[in-house]
């Protein structure tokens, strides 16, 4: 991305802390008047030290000095000079360190507000957003980039102040002497042919950066995921080799990133000495220029040196920031489709459940997942959807939890268009228990609430009973108030499934969606979630979906899909009777389950 159009993507994120930078840059403008002030007073200042108390000179400076002394009452006298000298810097240093507080506040307020954004931005994105990225590099802009793009705002404002430092101290050396100035304008400005190639260096070192450091917070997040698994096959010190390589080429960046500072500076600070011996020699043979003022134009040069190397390494600061705030742009765009908690009609309808020729395609793929799907589930049924992995058995629960959206066809509840429906009152409705449920590391207690946040301790006790966990969880040292880890990692399968359950039914929900709800569990974690859903037969909608036949026998409808299609639908009895695919599946799972059973004798 060209550099200049990457500052015309970023300013609309700073917009709204215009007022702050605008506070701050008339704050510099005052700073920077105020420190020329005190700057200029160093030549009556000197000059009083050369030829004693006679008055102020003829020149701008010791004049506008007098005229200050006059306004203030006082005798114009060295001491005098020294004492007005001393109050306007101590003023500058005030304002300095109240710009710095600005800076700082901007840099935070600014990180605050784009962080908020972006997670803000993926609560409300649709599920597809999430499949196109990795935890890690949405961790990592969230978190690191916003930083950095916190910092870009802070060092803007330096760079102005800096800028404005320059004009004040160039200004003050044009009134010592117009041809100095121009002579050290000419002689920087072919130390700037060498500087200018820095910066484009400094944004691909910004770019490679970003991408990895994205790329150990995602290896990070994956690894430590999965650490029973890296365990189990003992593979953590290809994991530590595989860490190793890639911190090390982020030390590669880093040391890019000075070397890319040090050459500049290797054209800054030997030039600026350079530059001063030059100066020194045209104003003493051929300028003549007077002591006092010689030696004020060559402090003012002293302290123009480093800002100029300030502002400079500061342009080179936000070159490498610049990426991680393209990030965060493209990030908060890619969030911008967000999917409308409560728009449509707030009045949910109760009846069937109908899928009219509905076909979906993931961004990801070519083929349709779902190609053409009509299907009827009645209320207060239990249907059951079963076929291989990848057949489209989940994609028919994200639409129905409008994860997703018909590329083609329609949903519809009691004859009503789901996607005209209020899509907060219909997830309210909507109870489910995933294959792998994910428990916060909090409670029991509260992840069970999180179903229903303003549940009370008896509702959440009564969710606990339906779904077969309060035993279970009356034995656990704190009960209710005990603290499952990271993922219900204290907790075994079977128990973490059953506190799904209660968290589903907590809301006491119309449809209950069970997605392969009892795949991994053992024959009698899997009966007593079983027998909670038993209880709800004819009472709720209920779509189970498995690819173990032998959990759906008692539906009231199964639905074998193959490909994305429908291949049969029916009773257990009626498909059983067709011969068909379903018959083959079930008799072959049954021969396998026997076969097991025999070997576990």
């Amino acid at each position: 991305m060209n550099i200049f159009r990457s500052f015309r993507v970023i300013l609309p994120h700073l917009r709204p802390f215009a007022g702050v930078m605008l506070m701050a840059v008339g704050m510099m403008l005052v700073m920077s008047l105020v420190e020329g002030f005190g700057l200029g007073m160093l030549v009556p200042i000197l000059t009083v030290m050369q030829d004693g108390d006679q008055g102020p000179g003829r020149d701008i400076f010791s004049q506008y000095s007098a005229a200050a002394i006059s306004f203030l009452g006082l005798n114009y006298t060295f001491l005098t000079l020294v004492a007005l000298f001393s109050a306007v810097m101590a003023v500058k240093f005030a304002l300095q360190g109240l710009l710095d507080y600005i800076g700082r506040y901007l840099s935070s307020t600014v990180r605050y507000h784009l962080c908020g954004k972006i997670f803000g931005g993926m609560m409300r994105a649709p599920m597809s957003f999430f499949y196109q990225r990795t935890t890690g590099d949405m961790i990592s802009t969230a978190h690191n980039s916003t930083i950095f793009a916190g910092s870009l705002a802070d060092s803007s404002v330096r760079i102005v102040s800096g800028i404005l430092s320059l004009v004040i101290y160039f200004g003050l050396q044009l009134i010592i002497s117009v041809p100095l100035t121009l002579t050290a304008l000419v002689l920087s400005g072919i130390s700037y042919c060498f500087i200018v190639p820095r910066f484009r260096v400094a944004f691909d070192i910004g770019e490679d950066a970003k991408a990895v450091m994205d790329k150990i917070v995602s290896y990070l997040q994956q690894t430590i995921s999965g650490m029973r698994t890296v365990k189990s096959f003992r593979r953590e010190e290809s994991h530590i080799e595989e860490f190793d390589g890639i911190i090390w080429s982020f030390r590669q960046m880093a040391i890019a990133v000075m070397r890319n500072k040090v050459i500049a500076n290797l054209f800054i600070e030997p030039f600026s000495t350079a530059l001063v011996v030059v100066l020194m020699v045209i104003s003493v043979t051929v300028l003549k220029v007077p002591f006092a003022p010689l030696l004020t134009f060559f402090i003012v040069f002293s302290r123009l040196a480093p800002k100029f190397k300030q502002v400079y390494n500061e342009i080179l600061e936000i070159l490498q920031y610049l990426p991680h705030f393209i990030k965060v742009h493209e990030f908060i765009e890619a969030t911008g489709v967000e999917v409308p908690e409560r728009t449509g009609d707030p009045e949910i309808p109760s009846g069937a459940i109908r899928f009219e020729d509905v076909w979906f395609r993931y961004e990801t793929r070519e083929e349709p997942a779902l190609a053409g799907v009509s299907i009827e589930i009645g209320e207060n049924r239990t249907a059951a959807l079963v076929g291989s992995s990848g057949a489209g058995k989940t994609t028919i629960a994200d639409l129905l939890l409008r994860h997703q959206a018909p590329s083609r066809g329609r949903i519809t509840v009691g004859g009503r268009d789901l996607q005209e429906l209020d899509r907060g009152r219909w997830l309210e409705r909507v109870g489910v228990v995933e294959q792998e449920p994910f428990l916060f590391n909090a409670s029991v207690g509260d992840n069970i609430r999180y179903g229903k946040p303003d549940a009370g301790q008896e509702e959440v006790e009564a969710a606990a009973r339906m779904a077969n966990a309060h035993a279970f969880v009356m034995e656990l040292p704190k009960g209710y108030e005990t603290v499952v880890g990271d993922r219900g990692v204290a907790l075994s399968g079977g128990q973490k499934q059953r506190i799904a359950l209660a968290r589903a039914l907590i809301r006491d929900p119309k449809l209950l969606v069970l997605d392969e709800a009892t795949s991994a569990l053992d024959s009698a974690s899997e009966r007593l979630i079983q027998e909670a859903i038993g209880q709800f037969r004819g009472k709720k909608t209920i779509l189970i979906i498995a690819h173990r036949l032998s959990t759906v026998a008692d539906a009231d409808q199964i639905i074998l899909l193959e490909g994305g299609r429908i291949a049969e639908v029916g009773t257990h009895r009626s498909l059983l009777a067709s011969g068909g695919a379903y018959s083959k599946n079930w008799h072959l799972q049954t021969v396998q389950a026997r076969d097991r059973a025999e070997a576990a004798r």
